[in-house]
């Protein structure tokens, strides 16, 4: 985690069921202003230390999927947050995939 910090992220170690749906949820209402197109159109992220940051929160995300499933939610919002507001990279995908796989088990809604 103190890698994510000095790249200026962080991921939040005490979390409840509520503050995680809350987090999906801004998620889900910040994704409603993106369609496919606009999602595959994202320019490329030029800042450095932002693609340092995606690539290390992908790694979180293989190595959460396995030892700690609980911070998925997060890892992946943060994956998609910095690639909307920041470019789109190879890195982005695993957040992607992620939250979409998560809105479809929370939601049972293939199009959320």
């Amino acid at each position: 985690m103190l890698v994510l910090e000095g790249l200026g992220e962080s991921i939040p170690l005490d979390f409840t069921p509520k503050s995680v749906h809350n987090y999906l949820m801004k998620m889900e209402k910040e994704l409603d202003d993106y369609d496919k197109d606009r999602i595959l159109h994202l320019p490329l992220i030029q800042d450095s230390s932002k693609y340092q940051a995606l690539k290390f929160l992908s790694l979180i995300y293989l190595f959460a999927a396995r030892a700690r499933p609980e911070f998925i939610p997060f890892v992946s919002c943060r994956i998609v947050e910095l690639t909307l507001h920041h470019g789109i990279c190879q890195y982005s995908v695993a957040g992607f995939a992620a939250l979409g796989t998560i809105m479809i088990s929370v939601k049972g809604d293939v199009e959320a």
